[in-house]
């Protein structure tokens, strides 16, 4: 099992802590056993040794049920302590009565606060027993093993001491008190403040729970189940292994799974022939379809059907659709059982299934079902659903078609969940207008949109998620995620849009301001970037990045001396951001404002960045060599520019454009240092 992280958060931990809990969920699902079937342990102190005796055996303790917690209270009050179980297997609770002869004495007590510095329940409050040299110590709990309490009395047993004792408790709310000389084997209630022990009665009353089979003898688990469903779902699409889809025809349907090899099949194919004329005075179809994969089957199949005179649709089913009608008989109960052979569906004349028959199942039971849930409401449905009436807190709930969908997924059936969710959405918006709301479908689509991204349908997914977001304005998981996939279609100005949506909902989303932030940039916004550089600076002090592209927007939008502050800012955070150490050096060296130049200190940086990066960056170099003629140095600004060209030159992996533009730009500045002239940049001066 996997253990919960403490400490390390990487991603490899966090990975497999979560497989960890989806491997035990899926043994749960699968009815496996949580503990592997091992036994329960019981173990006893054996006194002072520090050595423990394996006793479980012995004491009737070692159940093979998987076990939850265990509860210790004196459920008769003779003096010893019983114990409740629950586990979460059958029998879910178990009650064991301690009918060891007790010998020795005992004492207990029931604490009480006075309800200002200590709670009424005394949690936290410690009970000191003294015993001479060896006290006996407890405290008070507000719970115990697992999603459990155990009884508030505080039971010490006493061994072969025979005489009274001195009792001291200290209180959670501060204070120690001390009560005198208790008699043993007594139960008293001990009240804070009161200093005196008050000697508790043993009511009458008290339930006397009978005598059972400790080996409860439970029933053997059955593969038959008749599954009515609360809420009707949709019957995947159905198709035969030449890829025809098998369609119901709009008719109440029974729909049966059969194989030549299942003799059960066989037999209740044979009794519902014989009782065909009831299946249509009930209004009810009967398709069934064979299973049998081989050509030897499906030819043994037809010589069956004849033999049998069976009057019913029949047709070969492909292995696709029968995997997911296991899928929808799985999700059904959230139990995730192989479907068996014979199973049956009852669809309505809608194409939803009411009810689920695993294993053969009787004609009168199926016609009984059809004539109670079809048609009926979701109340009378539920009612149907469970083996016993009660009352209920809740309205009935309706089904989801994304948790199959889901089921789909994990077996790797993406096509498969994308039909079914599609075809659900068509089925409740066709059939139960009013059913659902528009942000249940809006949750659909948005799934949809997000299965068809993964899939490479990007112009379906963006059909997807808008129809999601037409359905839920306010539903931001749509509004950011079309945005991330028209900006990745090069439609950036129209992500942006779906962005300012997205932050309309919610302005603190810092992934949305930053997705805001960045395109801006990219389409050469810098002003409208920079109120999100500026949040997102706030809220992540400590983001070097964030900071050098909000100095880069400062920078284009003509505020240089914070534009140089923010870029002092990056360095500080991250010393291998080089470009924003570069960007002052620029502004320091080709400034048209003398007040802004600062030639000594352009050179400095320039030369340290450059330094860094082994003199191979063009950028970098193009930067040195307005430096080093800022200086008065105009040969080593010539050579310096020329190395900056000859990288340009041999650089094949960078966009030619790109680098056109750039060999222009140096070659122009190139140019004023081989007269003698430094450069100034216009667009500094805005």
């Amino acid at each position: 099992m996997s253990q919960s992280p403490i400490e390390d958060f990487s991603e490899a931990t966090v990975m497999r802590y979560r497989q960890g809990w989806q491997a035990l969920n899926r043994l749960l699902h699968e009815d496996r056993s949580f503990s592997g079937h091992e036994r329960h342990n019981a173990y006893l102190n054996c006194g002072g040794s520090g050595k423990f005796a394996d006793v479980s055996t012995v004491t009737g303790l070692d159940f093979a049920e998987d076990g939850r917690a265990i509860g210790p209270v004196d459920w008769d009050f003779d003096g010893d302590l019983d114990l409740w179980m629950t586990n979460r297997t059958a029998p879910r609770v178990r009650f064991l009565a301690n009918q060891i002869e007790a010998e020795g004495s005992f004492v207990s007590f029931q604490l009480e606060g006075n309800g200002k510095g200590t709670n009424r329940d005394a949690i936290g409050a410690r009970v000191t027993v003294h015993l001479g040299t060896q006290p006996l110590i407890k405290s008070v709990h507000a719970g115990e093993s697992f999603l459990s309490q155990s009884s508030q009395w505080m039971h010490f047993g006493l061994g072969p001491h025979d005489s009274p004792v001195d009792v001291t408790v200290d209180w959670p709310g501060g204070g120690e008190e001390h009560f005198k000389t208790l008699e043993l084997n007594q139960f008293y209630v001990l009240r804070q403040g009161s200093g005196q022990a008050e000697r508790w009665q043993k009511p009458n009353g008290i339930l006397d729970l009978k005598k059972g089979n400790a080996d409860l003898p439970l029933p053997e688990p059955e593969a038959n189940a008749r599954i009515v469903l609360a809420d009707g779902v949709a019957l995947p699409t159905l198709k035969t292994p030449s890829g025809e889809i098998i369609s119901l025809k709009g008719q109440a349907t029974l729909v049966t799974l059969w194989a030549t090899w299942c003799r059960p099949c066989l037999e209740e194919l044979a009794t519902w022939s014989g009782s065909a004329d009831r299946f249509r005075q009930g209004g009810l179809n009967v398709l069934a379809l064979n299973v049998d994969e081989e050509a030897d089957g499906r030819a043994k199949a037809g010589e069956i059907l004849h033999k049998l005179k069976v009057p019913f649709r029949h047709q070969f089913v492909a292995p696709e659709s029968v995997r997911g009608l296991d899928i929808i008989q799985r999700a059904a109960l959230d139990r995730w059982e192989a479907l068996p052979i014979p199973c049956s569906f009852l669809v309505d004349a809608q194409g939803l299934v009411a009810a689920i028959y695993k294993g053969p199942v009787e004609v009168d039971v199926i016609l009984a079902d059809a004539k109670q849930l079809f048609g009926a409401d979701q109340a009378t449905r539920r009612d149907a659903a469970i083996p016993f009436p009660g009352t209920w807190t809740h309205d009935p709930t309706t089904a989801d078609p994304l948790y199959a969908a889901s089921h789909f997924v994990d077996h790797n059936l993406v096509p498969a969940a994308l039909d079914y969710i599609r075809l659900a959405t068509e089925l409740d918006q066709r059939v139960r207008p009013g059913h659902f709301g528009p942000t249940t479908f809006a949750d659909r689509y948005y799934v949809m949109a997000t299965l068809l991204r993964e899939q490479g349908l990007a112009d379906e997914a963006i059909e997807a998620y808008s129809h999601s977001s037409q359905l839920n304005p306010r539903d931001l998981r749509s509004r950011r995620d079309l945005g991330d996939l028209l900006k990745s279609r090069g439609r950036a100005r129209e992500a942006v849009a779906q962005w300012q949506a997205a932050e309309a909902i919610n302005p603190r989303d810092l992934d949305v301001q930053q997705r805001l932030a960045m395109t801006h940039l990219q389409l050469s916004q810098a002003k409208e970037a920079l109120p999100h550089l500026q949040r997102l600076v706030t809220a992540r002090p400590g983001d070097a990045r964030m900071r050098y592209l909000l100095g880069t927007a400062l920078q284009e939008t003509g505020q240089l001396t914070l534009a140089i502050q923010a870029f002092e800012e990056t360095t500080r955070l991250n010393a291998n951001l080089l470009n924003a150490d570069n960007n002052i050096a620029w502004i320091r060296a080709t400034h048209p404002d003398s007040t802004m130049r600062d030639g000594a200190e352009a050179l400095r940086l320039a030369q340290a960045v450059n330094a860094k990066s082994g003199n191979q960056n063009p950028n970098l170099l193009h930067t040195l060599s307005a430096a080093y003629a800022e200086t008065g140095q105009f040969k080593l600004a010539v050579q310096t520019a020329d190395r900056a060209l000859a990288l340009l030159e041999a650089d094949k992996k960078s966009p030619p454009a790109k680098t056109a533009a750039a060999q222009k730009a140096i070659q122009t500045q190139r140019a004023h240092y081989a007269e003698g002239k430094p450069f100034r940049d216009p667009k500094l001066a805005r």
